[in-house]
């Protein structure tokens, strides 16, 4: 199926889990050409896929995030990111796959420690038993649900953003990975946050592709984090070697309405 070099192929239930290699670079699939996680054998901690850089404009608003949540697991890319560039942060990461969950480990050289807690469990399933815990604990909840035939449907409801809004801290803020190949879907993902007590969605697409990262803060972050945005973005593109400046850019035009009522505010 790849010209790539094959380093694995295995299949948990009807899902075919690949691993492959070209150019220095090993990736996962899921039995298709849709790249779910990416490495760079150079630079491991480096996120090579555009989506995964535009996650982490979630840093821009909580840029210190010392309890971490992340639903889907793909090849750690990201995990493994927020876990060398903040040591004081602790993660915990949510997969129903527990192959993906070795592959991560043995393939992208996921980290096993005490700060990275790992969650063999669906995702919704999770979220409903949190809620029987310690609630407001996240400082920022990471939504990358996906498999071969793209967004699970699971996260298609207004119940399941209600409870993880109700697992962030006063300060915090949830950052949904979103497919715009279904509108309908993504239409409603997003209406759903807005129209549930949550605050005004921010959108940020990622160039090309149909991906679209959706941050929904909660009601204490908005009023919070909209200072400064231009130094916050400048410092963080210094500090990750990410594209901030680009991030801001492309957030200013494409929430022009709320940006401009932020603005007449002093908000940035």
């Amino acid at each position: 199926m790849f010209s790539h070099q094959v380093l694995h192929r295995s299949q948990w239930h009807h899902e075919i889990i690949e691993v492959v290699e070209k150019d220095g670079v090993r990736y996962l699939h899921f039995g298709n050409h849709m790249r779910q996680s990416a490495m760079s054998l150079e630079d491991p901690h480096h996120l090579v896929l555009p989506y995964t850089r535009h996650m982490m404009a979630c840093l821009m608003f909580i840029p210190s995030p010392k309890r971490i949540l992340m639903l889907g697991l793909g090849g750690g890319s990201m995990a493994k990111f927020l876990h060398h560039h903040f040591p004081q942060s602790s993660v915990d990461v949510v997969d129903i796959n527990a192959r993906v969950i070795a592959v991560a480990h043995q393939f992208f050289y996921m980290p096993k420690d005490e700060r990275i807690r790992i969650h063999l469990i669906d995702g919704e399933q999770f979220i409903d038993q949190a809620q029987t815990g310690q609630k407001n604990v996240f400082d920022l909840i990471l939504i990358d649900l996906f498999n071969a035939k793209g967004q699970v449907s699971s996260i298609h409801n207004a119940e399941f953003y209600q409870k993880c809004h109700q697992l962030l801290s006063p300060v915090g803020l949830i950052a949904i990975n979103m497919s715009r190949a279904n509108g309908s879907n993504y239409q409603h993902i997003s209406t759903t946050i807005q129209e549930n007590g949550m605050t005004t969605p921010l959108h940020l697409p990622v160039g090309e592709t149909l991906n679209e990262i959706i941050f929904s803060p909660t009601l204490q972050t908005t009023p919070l984090v909209w200072k400064n945005l231009q130094p916050k973005a400048s410092a963080l593109e210094k500090q990750l070697n990410l594209e901030y400046s680009h991030f801001l850019q492309r957030m200013v035009k494409v929430n022009t309405p709320l940006w401009r009522r932020l603005f007449e505010k002093g908000g940035i």
